[in-house]
């Protein structure tokens, strides 16, 4: 009876390990992706369902720096984000696939104009901005671009989903990116420097879990040629891939969208540059695809 009763057991913890394995095995990779237009291919594949065959799903976020969180607190196997994001999440993931350049995208805004805000030299300042986030990166690049005087900096961390709705009635900068940008100049701010300023240096690229690579490296082929393929629908019938995308951009209007891409730089195969670049900031490049 005792062999038995160890015979049972044994049997049990195989089909209950066998299980646990078999879920793990099936356990989709997630990817948490915010509405920036740069994004928006790895939307469109996911729309199409060509990540289903893949078993991976996208996870919607409101901002870059929520994706961050989400892949800190174990929500997510991976996220798409700048190298600023890489910065505090470099001991868990590694950079696979380059997305877009920022040309222009990422703005850094005013409640007062270029002349108005130069012209000041003391007092205080507010900066809203996502301060986990590629936006204080390039706040401390504008910043350091000129004097200031005696002017005082005082950092407001907000997500741009809560920034795009504020009312600025001080002397304010906001750093933001598309499609919050064109919302905020809609409403009357003003655009003071963008990243088409090659010293505001900003790359987007899917970042995953370290040891995911090794295990789906063909998955993840695949997904690179469905991004690529869905650039290729962008660049042909840019109505066709808005329509699939827009509920992700906050409903932005077809025109701002196209403006927006124009502010955008897809990365093609010929991106020896970028690597070099990107490598010059401390980024991993050795998993990328």
């Amino acid at each position: 009876m005792k062999y038995l009763k160890y015979t049972i057991f044994v049997f049990i913890f195989i089909v209950l390990f066998g299980c646990i394995e078999s879920e793990n095995e099936n356990k989709p990779i997630k990817i948490a992706v915010s509405n920036w237009a740069g994004y928006m291919p790895l939307i469109y594949a996911y729309e199409k369902g060509l990540l289903k065959d893949l078993n991976i799903e996208i996870v919607s976020s409101s901002s870059i720096s929520t994706s961050l969180e989400y892949v800190k607190r174990g929500l997510v196997d991976g996220c798409v984000a700048t190298q600023k994001e890489y910065e505090s999440m470099k001991d868990i993931v590694t950079p696979i696939i380059l997305l877009n350049q920022s040309y222009g995208g990422d703005k850094i805004l005013s409640n007062l104009t270029k002349d108005e805000l130069y012209a000041k030299n003391s007092g205080d300042i507010y900066v809203h901005l996502e301060k986990d986030s590629i936006n204080f990166t390039l706040f401390e690049y504008f910043r350091d671009m000129r004097e200031w005087g005696d002017i005082s900096f005082l950092i407001k961390n907000n997500t741009q989903n809560y920034i795009a709705y504020m009312k600025f009635t001080i002397p304010s900068i906001i750093v933001t990116y598309e499609p919050y940008a064109t919302m905020l100049i809609k409403r009357g701010l003003y655009e003071i420097e963008s990243t088409k300023n090659p010293d505001l240096f900003v790359i987007d690229a899917l970042y995953i879990k370290k040891g995911l690579l090794q295990k789906d490296k063909d998955k993840f082929l695949k997904l690179k040629k469905y991004i690529k393929d869905a650039q290729d629908v962008l660049t042909k019938n840019p109505k066709i891939f808005y329509e699939i995308v827009k509920k992700y951009l906050n409903y932005q209007s077809y025109e701002d969208f196209k403006a927006t891409l124009l502010e955008i730089k897809f990365i093609d195969e010929n991106k020896e540059e970028i690597i070099q670049r990107i490598k010059e900031k401390n980024i991993e490049i050795k998993n990328i695809l």
